[in-house]
């Protein structure tokens, strides 16, 4: 760090603090920032910084390796035991600044003491924890560190053995949700998922971090298990329309699955677009409920049970989604559909999710599903209780029974067909696709063609941009293809 980027971290003044004092060898006059750095340790996290007036201003102090190999001595006094990062700033003056930094400390290690007391922030001063918020940090540590996501995962797994890229998106669309800071952006790796906790101070990557993250081949926990089945009838009596096999992934992973299996196997409600005179077709159920009911299911789900799965299946009338697992205590189906606290079983998970935007930190979720449902037409949704088991029941006012078979095709014109049946053969960059068409279609109109059926979720665009990027047709793109009259003998 510079000295300019010393003085705009004073200059913004959140979370940091701040103090003239020299680096002594005795740790009295370092009490004050330590009770800071405790107070941040319990809070958001924060930055100390010695040799900054009390006015703001960069003036820097005298520095000696004697000075900073005092500071274990009161480090020491931390409990629990805390990762402290330290730098030291070179001034133009000739002066240092010397900084102490440390992130959020996980809910379950809370409430941090330092010489037996705990500290919290109450805007820019530190003060004593008051005593009916230390006792109830206190009883959450307890059963906190008895949580599934919090143990530590099996020994031979390292952090290369994580869905970087998976890591990678949950940080950009946090940051595109602002639910996570834009600097995050660079962090490296292992400073992502200090912050998302899955990852302790001594380097053990917890449950929570393979269960979030965890490649499909090193994810040896049964409890990441997803179940799909499409039923005929109303009950598990009836026939089945699709069950394909269970899935072992992680968490992102499987909502990712199970979203596809329903968007596929759902009829699609179309409409009219007031004022454009077009068709607009949805999913019969909005997106949002889906996302929202299948990312509560894996977020609060009892992962204790090690022979449990999330199960989605698709009625006649209806789609459950069902987790292993129970409601807090005390807690009714009705007050789900009350203003209420939000108390995850596993807040860690549940906490990165809500960071992703797939679900409501303040208790909203399930209101926001049944308000949703209702603006969408169908019956109101119904929260149940089985034998350990928490599920979601949305109705429907179509029936479901007959979908997946032959969805409706949109309106297309003849040049959108072209490219879908070319598509059909394989994957083509747009250069292979003016090959196919022979000079009978110009660029402009081709791409113009092929961003439609992104939008009607016929054709799937390139993960990478350039010269020789593929656009592949999609499954319901494929299904709706083979639906049409005489399509036996397409991509033959």
């Amino acid at each position: 760090m510079t000295q300019a980027e010393i003085e705009a971290v004073v200059a913004r003044g959140a979370e940091v603090e701040w103090t003239s004092l020299e680096l002594k060898k005795s740790f009295a006059e370092k009490e004050s920032a330590m009770r800071t750095l405790c107070a941040f340790l319990n809070g958001s996290g924060g930055t100390v910084l010695f040799g900054v007036t009390p006015l703001g201003k960069v003036s820097g102090m005298e520095l000696t390796d004697e000075n900073v190999r005092s500071l274990p001595d009161v480090f020491r006094f931390f409990e629990p035991a805390v990762a402290i990062a330290q730098e030291r700033v070179a001034l133009a003056n000739g002066r240092w600044v010397y900084m102490l930094r440390v992130e959020a400390g996980m809910p379950e290690q809370r409430p941090f003491q330092y010489q037996g007391r705990a500290y919290v922030r109450n805007a820019n001063r530190t003060d004593v924890m008051p005593q009916s918020v230390f006792e109830e940090q206190l009883m959450r540590r307890g059963s906190a560190a008895r949580r599934w996501e919090v143990q530590p995962a099996s020994s031979h797994i390292r952090l290369a053995d994580l869905d970087q890229t998976e890591i990678r998106r949950t940080v950009a669309l946090g940051i595109a949700a602002e639910r996570i800071p834009a600097e995050a952006a660079l962090d490296p790796v292992d400073v992502v998922l200090r912050n998302f906790h899955v990852l302790r101070s001594d380097g053990v990557l917890l449950n929570a971090a393979v269960a979030l993250f965890g490649r499909p081949d090193v994810i040896e926990y049964p409890q990441c298990r997803l179940r799909l089945a499409h039923f005929l009838g109303i009950d598990k009596d009836s026939d089945l329309l699709d069950a394909p096999a269970p899935q072992t992934g992680a968490v992102f992973t499987l909502i990712a699955a199970a979203e596809a299996f329903l968007r596929r196997r759902l009829p699609v409600a179309g409409r009219m677009v007031p004022g454009l005179f077009e068709r607009q077709d949805d999913p019969v159920f909005p997106v949002r409920v889906l996302r929202e009911a299948l990312a509560n299911a894996f977020a609060h789900r009892d992962y204790s049970q090690a022979d449990g799965s999330v199960s989605v299946a698709i009625y006649a009338d209806r789609i459950e989604i069902i987790n292993p697992g129970s409601l807090p205590h005390g807690w009714t189906v009705a007050l789900l559909l009350e203003l209420h606290e939000s108390k995850a079983r596993n807040p860690i998970i549940a906490g990165v999710c809500y960071q992703r935007k797939l679900i409501d930190e303040w208790g909203r979720g399930t209101r926001s599903i049944h308000r949703l449902c209702l603006e969408a037409s169908h019956p109101a949704p119904e929260f149940f209780l089985g034998p350990g088991t928490v599920g979601v029941r949305l109705n429907s006012s179509i029936p479901l029974s007959a979908a997946g078979g032959a969805p409706s095709l949109p309106d297309l014109s003849e040049g959108q067909m072209q490219v879908l049946r070319a598509l059909r053969k394989g994957p083509q960059s747009v250069a292979e696709l003016l090959v196919a068409f022979d000079a009978g279609m110009s660029v402009s109109n081709l791409r113009f063609f092929l961003s439609q059926l992104v939008l009607h979720d016929l054709v799937i665009s390139p993960r990478r941009r350039g010269p020789g990027a593929k656009w592949q047709i999609s499954e319901r793109g494929v299904t709706m293809l083979l639906a049409l009259p005489g399509s036996e003998a397409i991509g033959k």
